[in-house]
């Protein structure tokens, strides 16, 4: 599936879109509790033609019980959001093949703790979120690439060769 800009036909106020080149459809779950931050990336969602349906819930319970009878491709999580059937949602996501899309504020540092143990598909980063980056890292999920925006790459890198000092021999040191 690629996606590319296209103006909007919609009367009114211009708008970009995000259209599919090939006519593909994604099924999207948001499961966000907080109020503000699922209505914009829904908002968001929602100008992508590629998008076929949207599902927006408060509660990874909630999302859980609309994936019973209905299938989709996507879910948007929160990183370290509390909020009741996260972890389920999550497994279930692993079990039936879902892409799970994790949306880290920017502040998230104690997120890469939960990364680390819940893997997620593809990253989204809050203060960095456009339609154009959200357009790219859909079509990048869906091809099987792991989007992951610069920022929090380094973090993970960071966090990893922090891991590797404090759980490496000391009697076997590296050498330039």
């Amino acid at each position: 599936m690629t996606l590319v800009a296209a103006p909007s036909k919609n009367a009114g106020r211009p708008r970009m879109e995000v259209v599919s080149e090939d006519g593909d459809a994604i099924d999207v779950v948001v499961a966000l509790s907080n109020d503000l931050a699922r209505f914009g990336i829904s908002t968001m969602l929602e100008r992508l033609a590629a998008v076929r349906s949207l599902t927006s819930c408060k509660t990874g319970a909630e999302a859980i019980d609309h994936l019973a009878n209905h299938p989709a491709h996507i879910v948007v999580l929160p990183c370290l959001e509390p909020q009741a059937g996260l972890g389920d949602l999550m497994a279930l996501c692993e079990r039936t093949g879902i892409k799970v899309l994790m949306l880290m504020e920017d502040s998230d540092h104690d997120c890469i703790d939960r990364v680390l143990v819940a893997v997620p598909d593809g990253f989204l980063l809050q203060s960095e979120l456009t339609l154009h980056t959200l357009a790219d890292t859909i079509s990048r999920l869906v091809h099987g690439e792991l989007p992951i925006p610069p920022a929090v790459a380094r973090r993970l890198l960071t966090r990893a060769r922090e891991g590797t000092r404090s759980t490496a021999p000391t009697s076997r040191r590296w050498r330039c």
